[in-house]
């Protein structure tokens, strides 16, 4: 093929070749406990078909440098070399560890573009932050320096929970209610040791972050709450715990059964 041709044609197809190469090459050894295989298998293929393409192309994205890898290095030209001028970007096999257990979702890519296109950077490893929106004013600020960036606190997350948080606690009471005198004074034992509510504050930011502006998420707070408070008296059975958060524990004092049947009570009026 003429180098005129070369330009006027479409690559993408030919790209999809190289995806489904390295792809049927790692199949081969899917569920094998060899990710180091399936990865090579996927980079030979790959190389393979990728020095076939009528290019002139220089991996800009590869498998590491010249001298640690030999295929799909960084700056390894590829290509018939009779082709357009390109950066390559190519990743074999990604999630060779998930073939290798015969699992779903590995992928293999390859990005192209105009020689000079791609940015070349040293290899780094970036800290990401997601956030959504309604968190208070200097929770997140990407110009503050690494070596002042606060310990980990839940602070914050308090502060963004302090009001709903009370409606929680107040529903969670009203929902320990029972004509059996037994289980509002287990239960309560338990609820009363303290403890953060760290999953009802996580279910509230959630809601908060996901912008909902119903009231629905303080009852879904307090199940979640429950389900947690239900668990740690079966636990404390299972483990044969005296103590629980520093006091006895409830099946200290009011025995194993009576744990037991609170417990299933609390599962009982989390999905009420």
């Amino acid at each position: 093929m003429s180098e005129p041709a070369a330009k006027d044609r479409n690559l993408s197809l030919e790209l999809v070749r190289v995806t489904e190469a390295a792809a049927l090459a790692a199949y081969r050894h899917m569920g094998s406990g060899d990710h180091m295989e399936a990865d090579q298998a996927a980079i030979s293929a790959a190389q393979s078909l990728l020095n076939s393409l009528a290019i002139d192309g220089t991996v800009r994205v590869g498998e590491g440098r010249e001298g640690e890898v030999e295929k799909l290095y960084l700056d390894e030209k590829i290509g018939t070399a009779r082709g357009p001028e390109v950066d390559v970007a190519v990743v074999a096999l990604e999630g060779a560890s998930i073939v290798a257990r015969g699992g779903p979702n590995a992928i293999s890519t390859v990005a192209m573009a105009e020689g000079g296109s791609f940015l070349k950077v040293p290899d780094i490893y970036m800290s990401k932050i997601a956030v959504g929106p309604g968190l208070p004013e200097g929770v997140i600020d990407l110009d503050r320096e690494r070596q002042e960036r606060p310990k980990p606190s839940i602070d914050a997350l308090t502060g963004l929970t302090q009001d709903d948080i009370q409606q929680v606690n107040q529903a969670i009471v009203a929902r320990m209610d029972s004509p059996v005198i037994l289980i509002p004074q287990v239960a309560g034992h338990i609820i009363a040791a303290g403890g953060k509510r760290l999953r009802p504050m996580l279910t509230l930011a959630s809601a908060r972050m996901c912008g909902y502006e119903g009231d629905r998420h303080v009852g879904l707070a307090g199940c979640v709450e429950f389900i947690h408070t239900a668990t740690l008296l079966h636990d404390d059975v299972v483990d044969e715990s005296d103590l629980r958060r520093g006091a006895a524990s409830a099946n200290a004092v009011w025995g194993n059964k009576s744990s037991v049947l609170v417990g299933d009570f609390l599962f009982s009026r989390a999905f009420e």
